[in-house]
């Protein structure tokens, strides 16, 4: 292969190609030369789906006539200076949007550091490469040392991906010494909701399924400062929503069925309220399925909707 053909193949694939997941979550990447002109925005207002062997672009948020369509290189929930490194490393640019211009990226807070004095951030003055002062009182530090630190969480939090007891340490690590608001503590929450999801009902406590929805909760507030309205990111946070909400019912309805064999004293007020709260479960299914509709997590979707139409058509007396 002749060295200036390699090398333009090579610059190609890693500026101008598009990471996939196919259906059976197969990694890869795609060449779509359409998709491929469309501008850079952290606060894009499209987004790209592999589905069927095609690129689908869809817009996540109104788009005015003469409007650019634009999409995402990166992952949204990642901080301001991991975000622009690999822009500018694989993309040869530097974002200037409003979030990468704010230092508390949208009072997002993501790349900020939580200062010693227990009440304020520590964020850039200016940009990510100059001194990061606190919000709330005079304390202050270089960028250099405010890399060292977010670098050091990383690599000793690294091995803690396997195991829900050791993802409940690295997000204590994480927020104990970067602050709950920071995007590596975000990611955390996001694997370890899905986790505690994954348990079975009959071995999953209800202490667990409320603290994935205490995450998700969180995972929404901040979605909401940097994410369009009919964003995938939302999508996946309904949906993780409503498997907890599913988890829920199951568990509840299971232990009223062994409750019944000793009491059948139910109240029909608790089956009124169970069932509005459902209907509006439904409703939220909907939505969700509106926006994944071309996203591989759609057959999770179509599950947790049957589930819970079952609990809404057997009337189910469940108190929660």
């Amino acid at each position: 292969v002749p060295p200036k053909f390699a090398e333009r193949f090579c610059g190609i694939i890693i500026t101008n190609t598009f990471n996939i997941i196919t259906e059976t979550n197969k990694l890869g990447r795609a060449l779509a030369p359409l998709a491929a002109i469309l501008n850079h925005s952290c606060m894009a207002n499209a987004e790209r789906f592999y589905y069927d062997d095609m690129m689908i672009i869809r817009a996540s948020s109104p788009i005015s006539k003469g409007t650019p369509v634009t999409i995402s290189y990166t992952h949204n929930i990642l901080g301001n200076r991991i975000r622009q490194s690999y822009l500018y490393t694989t993309k040869f640019f530097k974002c200037t949007c409003s979030r990468c211009m704010d230092p508390t990226e949208l009072g997002t807070h993501a790349s900020s550091l939580k200062c010693c004095c227990g009440n304020g951030f520590l964020t850039p003055h200016q940009d990510m490469s100059s001194d990061w002062n606190c919000t709330k009182c005079t304390q202050s530090s270089t960028s250099k040392n405010a890399d060292l630190l977010i670098k050091m969480v990383g690599k000793t939090i690294a091995g803690h991906r396997i195991g829900i007891s050791n993802k409940r340490l690295a997000l204590k690590q994480a927020s104990d010494i970067l602050g709950g608001q920071h995007y590596i503590a975000m990611e955390f929450k996001l694997v370890l909701a899905e986790s505690l999801l994954m348990q079975s009902y009959k071995a999953v406590p209800v202490s667990d399924i409320q603290e994935a929805l205490d995450y998700i909760d969180d995972l929404h507030t901040f979605s909401s400062k940097i994410e369009p309205s009919f964003s995938r990111f939302k999508g996946q946070l309904l949906l993780r929503q409503l498997q907890a909400w599913n988890l829920q019912f199951t568990l509840a309805k299971h232990q009223k069925v062994q409750q019944s064999d000793q009491c059948n004293d139910l109240e029909t007020s608790t089956d009124t309220i169970v069932m509005k709260e459902l209907k509006n479960m439904m409703d939220m299914v909907e939505e969700c399925n509106v926006i994944l509709k071309y996203d591989r997590l759609l057959p999770e979707v179509l599950e947790v909707a049957h589930k819970l139409r079952e609990h809404q058509n057997q009337g189910q007396q469940i108190t929660i």
